[in-house]
């Protein structure tokens, strides 16, 4: 399999790279941020812990 390949699911298209896998709607591959991601998902952590702490 080439290191760059893309095929079609049901909904979108999959861009295999070649140490990640990428979904898009459309055939265009954009710059993707992915600190975005990571700082949502920390964001989402400091939310929950903090809600434990003040439920406990």
């Amino acid at each position: 399999m080439n290191p760059n390949t893309t095929f079609r699911t049901k909904a979108s298209f999959c861009h295999v790279e070649k140490d990640y896998l990428l979904l898009t709607k459309d055939d265009i591959i954009q710059n993707s941020n992915k600190k975005d991601d990571n700082n949502r998902i920390v964001r989402i952590l400091m939310i929950y812990s903090v809600l434990s702490i003040y439920l406990l």
